[in-house]
């Protein structure tokens, strides 16, 4: 009777000792650590072993069957690997002699434990994993090919490996081992349980789902599988199967980290259904249980974002980083709100902090880099924004919408080519997008890309036909080509925007190249009438000088009927009548260079000997008499 007890309690401890491994619990990191550090020392102390002595045989009573006595030999191997990695710091420890005496602690452990169980895959990844954190680089070199010339022959052997690909964040490679122990020993409720752990890390609830019902098959006592699965359900939109696993879960009366757990992740469920308020009253009861334990705060900050309490939200979350101020999806979450909140110099400094916090060179630091370079890029900082997108970019190297973002920020500093290529590489990539075709044309138009330029613009309103701007483009770029297409561009673009003044002085220009002088200065005047959309002075501007180039090109058109030399002057003198209320919007510096700009332009060739014209240039723009000799 007493081996059977102590077998009992041998087991129990070792279900805690590996359920804490998962970190799935609520707990966090330390908390788990402690409890897997108390489990093992306990469960090993049953039969005789000390994890820090050289030897020393397992005490196990003759009263336990041979079949019994190898799982217990087994095991025992197990735990020793398991409170070797629970005696390492973990890798962002700093180098101090306490992390060098805990990972020389743990090498000792492993001798203990290849004494009793063999060389193993799993042994031989932790060891080089030790020696690399004490700076033995060669050693851990050699450590790991051993490791790869040993093959998992024992089920716990693929399961430890599971375990450690696991623990190192490596889920794809931990399937495939936990899998190669299901297929030794398809009745280890252990590797399916990790398995269903490391799909749910993975965003495959489903798939986790399917594996947390296999181990009730194997184990329906144990509460935790409820649990997950109910966050799976809950992940899957399954709310009323969620709801039941999560009741199963409260109703068996757990323990007080079961409990914890289950209001957690209940909490953050019914936060998904809808269900915020219910969801507060869980996450309340769970802060209540463990005060000192950040996951309940970050749940409720949740709930009280969806219930439209933002600030209380923040609040929570900040409670939750005070606690745990290592975990960077606490500054994520929090910088994600305060840019909702349109605070964005303190989104800036989360999402910065975030990066900090994420294992360099990963999926997760990018999408933080890509997020600052969103928040730069609002801020106008735009040569840091291209910075924070070129690191983001190194690791997310197909992410569609960071070229289409780089594109933005290298139109914001004028680097049009830089521009270009990032607008290529984003349509190339599968994008049909209208407005990246659209803007892809403009900067092909002003590189001189004509072909181009109107194959983009076309390509847009293939998209969205009903785009006014789009319409309006490609209008221009007709002008060069066929000033009957140009004219059609523009009366579309007029019954979908009749309110847009330049649009008229596009028809306008049309018609006036097509020989309807009338027709082109009622359209330039409609065009000055109704203004530009945009109140951008620079719009007024473009909306004044475009109407000039209209009348000046009328003026040549009016060729025919007795008031024809009338109509010309008239036309003549409102062009520089418009250009003169160009120049009055410029700084006095620019109207130099922008009159010269504009007796050079084909359009007012008509003005070239107009004495209104020759007095601007007299007035504004005179030749630079050279220096005598």
């Amino acid at each position: 009777q007493a081996a059977r007890e102590t077998l009992t309690r041998f087991r129990k401890l070792y279900d805690e000792a590996l359920f804490h491994g998962t970190l799935l619990t609520g707990l966090d990191q330390d908390a788990s650590r402690v409890a897997t550090l108390r489990a093992t020392r306990e469960a090993l102390a049953l039969y005789g072993i000390d994890a820090d002595s050289a030897g020393g045989a397992i005490r196990v009573e003759s009263h336990l069957d041979d079949a019994e006595r190898r799982e217990v030999e087994t095991d025992c191997y197990e735990l020793l690997l398991v409170h070797a990695d629970a005696i390492s710091p973990p890798p962002s420890s700093k180098d101090t002699e306490g992390a060098r005496a805990g990972n020389s602690r743990a090498l000792r452990i492993l001798d203990r434990a290849e004494a009793l169980g063999g060389p193993s895959p799993a042994l031989q990844m932790r060891r080089a994993e030790y020696r690399s954190r004490l700076g033995d680089e060669a050693g851990a070199r050699a450590d790991r090919e051993r490791a790869e010339g040993l093959t998992p022959r024992r089920p716990v052997d693929a399961f430890l490996l599971g375990e450690y690909w696991y623990r190192a964040g490596e889920f794809e490679r931990a399937i495939r081992a936990f899998e190669a122990a299901l297929r030794l020993k398809p009745d280890h409720f252990w590797a399916q349980y990790f398995l269903a752990a490391a799909q749910l890390k993975l965003d495959r609830p489903a798939t986790a789902k399917v594996g947390l019902t296999a181990c009730l098959a194997l184990r329906d006592d144990f509460l935790w599988v409820y649990l997950l699965r109910g966050y799976a359900h809950g992940e899957l939109k399954e709310f009323e199967a969620a709801e039941a696993d999560f009741a199963r879960v409260l109703d068996s009366r757990p323990d007080e980290l079961a409990t914890y757990g289950a209001y957690v992740n209940r909490g953050g469920m019914r936060v998904r259904g809808g269900k915020a308020a219910e969801a507060v009253a869980d996450l309340e009861r769970a802060i209540k249980l463990r005060p000192a334990q950040y996951q309940a705060f970050a749940n409720l900050g949740q709930a009280f974002q969806a219930l439209d309490r933002p600030r209380e939200a923040l609040g929570q979350l900040d409670l939750a980083i005070q606690r745990a101020p290592e975990v960077a999806s606490l500054h994520r979450k929090r910088a994600q709100l305060l840019r909702e909140l349109r605070e964005l110099p303190a989104a800036l400094a989360g999402y910065t902090e975030a990066s900090r916090l994420d294992p360099p060179g990963g999926r997760l630091q990018a999408e933080d880099e890509k997020d600052r370079g969103r928040i730069l890029h609002e801020l106008k900082q735009y040569d840091d924004a291209l910075r924070a997108y070129e690191r983001a970019g190194a690791v997310l190297k197909d992410d569609r919408e960071l070229r289409r973002l780089q594109a933005d920020a290298f139109l914001a500093v004028n680097k049009g080519k830089d521009a270009l290529d990032a607008l290529n590489r984003y349509l190339d990539s599968g994008n049909a997008d209208p407005a990246s075709f659209r803007l892809r044309g403009f900067e092909r138009q002003k590189q001189g890309d004509a072909a181009g330029a109107l194959a983009d613009f076309t390509a847009s309103l293939t998209l969205d036909p009903k785009s006014a701007p789009t319409r309006a483009r490609r209008g221009w770029g007709f002008l060069n080509e066929s000033a009957r297409l140009a004219l059609d561009d523009f009366d579309q673009a007029i019954k979908l925007d009749p309110l847009d003044g330049d649009l008229y002085n596009g028809r306008g220009y049309a018609h006036a190249l097509l020989g309807h002088p009338r027709e082109a200065v009622s359209d330039a005047d409609r065009a000055i009438e109704l203004g530009p959309r945009s109140p951008d002075p620079r719009a007024r501007l473009g909306l004044l000088y475009n109407a000039a180039c209209v009348h000046a090109h009328a003026s040549g058109s009016e060729a025919h009927g007795p008031d024809a030399p009338d109509l010309a002057t008239r036309h003549r003198d409102r062009a520089v009548e418009l250009l003169r209320k160009a120049l009055d919007l410029l700084p006095a510096e620019a109207r130099a260079p922008f009159l010269r700009q504009a007796a050079e332009d084909p359009a007012f060739l008509s003005l070239r000997d107009h004495h209104g014209l020759q007095r601007l240039v007299a007035e504004f723009a005179p030749p630079v008499s050279p220096p005598r000799p």
